[in-house]
This record gives structure tokens, C-alpha cells and sequence, in this order.
């Protein structure tokens, strides 16, 4: 024990906030959970029973803290990291039976109810943070985007998002709604004609931009659901079965200040889209 801490031990099912820290005996830094978070604490449940895996590793250690403490287990770095061994061999020149010293510091425990309404509380921030930044982004996103169509004399509708689209082909049937599964092909673009992601592999190779691990073919969700960007969300819900669709997306409706592989922040989008399929 680092240093002995004076609050009590956790009951099952309450949140841990914890900060883990391995390195070598040469004092190398293979992972440190401040440098994912900014410095704040972890987020773990705590079980009263110890899991398959978990004896002799970080979490017996874990089990053996109370609120305060400050702890150094010694593990050997391949039952320590497990799958991510071969690669973080490689990189710190470790052996199996190298010993890595985990820091393990329980600074605080918060029963369930509490930490949902700090999750609660912080998603509210982050979405009052993002809406005032969107505030800000929009219009110069919508100049972008209307400076684009009128480049290249395209007539588009808009919807009061600042969603731009005009129908390739109308489709029949009703439009999908929320709660409905959907099986989208499309191409996705910057608005300088970059292809950035498509569920075609033969134009992914093309371009570049083939994954081997990924399967192709029509993309499949669930309208309404926070599992792919809000502009193509809401383009879908304008086209009909069979139809195909042309989305301009401004970043707020997309992936507003993030920076991605091949995706610079506050890109503005250009969609190609065909509803295959609606189930449900």
C-alpha cells in the first residue's frame, strides 16, 4: 500500500472513480488513464465477486481498496495486458514475464443514483455547450453550402435544421419514421468532391479508402437512434423506398468540430443515398 486512505470500503454496484497508471521498473509509462480523461477519474461498477480473469490482476487490486487508497501491484505484463501484449511488446521491449507496476488511486465512490445525475447533468452541459457552438457554425456552413449549389447551378430544398437535398429518384411508398430500420447504400463526400466513406467496396478501393475489416454493402440503423451522423438521420426520413437522394450537410449536422482520418473539422458533407430497404 502507497498510502492508506481513511474512507470506507465500496458495495456492490456503486460507481469507483479511479485513476490507474502502468509502467515499467524504469519508470515508462505504458498507459495512464489521465491522458484519456484531462486528468479527471475513471468510471468502474464495482462487483462484490470477482470475475474469471480478474485474480492476480488489476482487479483483485481494485477489490482490495478502499476510499483513499493509493496502491502498487506488481503483474506480469502478459497476464496484465492480455491481447494488447503482442503490440505493446514490441513498442516498450517487454517480456512475458516482465513485471509492470500498476498505480492504482481510489479517490471516491458514488452510489448509482448520484452518478446518473452527474452523467445527466454533464450531457445537458454538453449539449447547451454544442448548441451555442452550433449557433455560431451554422451560418457560416449554410454560406459554404449555397456558395457550392450556386457553383454548380444545383436546385435544392432545405428543411429548418439547414439540411440542403434534392431527389435523385422519388422512390415509392411512405417515408421511413423513427423506430423503423432502414438499409442505406451511399456515398459520402467533402465539398471539394473528396470521398471520405462509401458502402461500395470497389469505389472504396478506388479511392483509397478500403477497410479489410469492415463489411460493405448497405448501411443498416435504426431512425432516431444516435447511431450515425443527424444529417444523414434526417435525409433518410425524407426519402422514399427504392428512392435516391442527394444530401448536403452542413457540419453542424455532422461531425461539427471533430477531426477524423481524412475528414478535417467543420467539413460540410455532400451524400449520395438510396433507401434499399425498410423494416418494420
Amino acid at each position: 500500500m502507497e498510502e492508506k486512505g481513511s474512507g470506507p470500503r465500496p458495495k456492490n454496484d456503486e460507481i469507483l472513480a479511479l485513476t490507474i497508471r502502468y509502467q515499467t521498473k524504469g519508470n515508462e509509462v505504458i498507459f495512464n488513464s489521465d491522458t484519456l480523461t484531462n486528468g479527471m477519474p475513471i468510471n468502474a461498477f464495482y462487483r462484490d465477486q470477482l470475475t474469471k480473469g480478474e485474480e492476480g490482476n488489476v482487479g483483485e487490486g481494485i477489490h482490495m481498496l478502499q476510499k483513499g487508497d493509493k496502491m502498487i501491484c506488481k503483474i506480469p505484463a502478459k497476464k496484465l495486458l492480455g491481447d494488447d501484449f503482442t503490440q505493446l511488446s514490441k513498442a516498450h521491449k517487454l517480456e512475458e514475464e516482465t513485471p509492470i507496476y500498476v498505480h492504482l488511486h481510489l479517490q471516491d465512490i458514488i452510489d448509482r443514483e448520484t452518478f446518473n445525475k452527474q452523467q445527466q447533468e454533464k450531457h445537458n452541459e454538453m449539449l447547451e455547450k454544442r448548441k451555442q457552438q452550433d449557433k455560431i457554425q451554422l451560418p457560416k456552413d449554410l454560406q459554404a453550402i449555397q456558395t457550392y449549389l450556386a457553383a454548380h447551378k444545383i436546385k435544392a430544398l432545405s428543411t429548418p435544421s439547414g439540411l440542403h437535398y434534392s431527389i435523385v429518384k422519388p422512390g415509392q411508398g411512405a417515408h421511413p419514421i423513427a423506430g423503423q430500420i432502414v438499409h442505406v447504400n451511399y456515398i459520402g463526400k467533402t465539398l471539394e468532391g473528396q470521398i471520405v466513406d462509401t458502402s461500395f467496396p470497389e469505389l472504396a478501393k478506388a479511392h483509397h479508402i478500403y477497410n479489410e475489416k469492415r463489411n460493405y454493402g448497405p448501411l443498416i440503423f435504426k431512425v432516431g437512434e444516435e447511431q450515425i451522423i443527424p444529417g444523414l438521420t434526417e435525409g433518410v426520413q425524407l426519402t422514399r423506398k427504392g428512392g435516391k437522394t442527394r444530401l448536403f450537410i452542413p457540419s453542424t449536422l455532422a461531425f461539427r468540430n471533430m477531426e477524423l482520418d481524412n475528414i478535417k473539422p467543420h467539413s460540410n458533407l455532400v451524400f449520395d443515398i438510396e433507401l434499399v430497404e425498410i423494416e418494420g
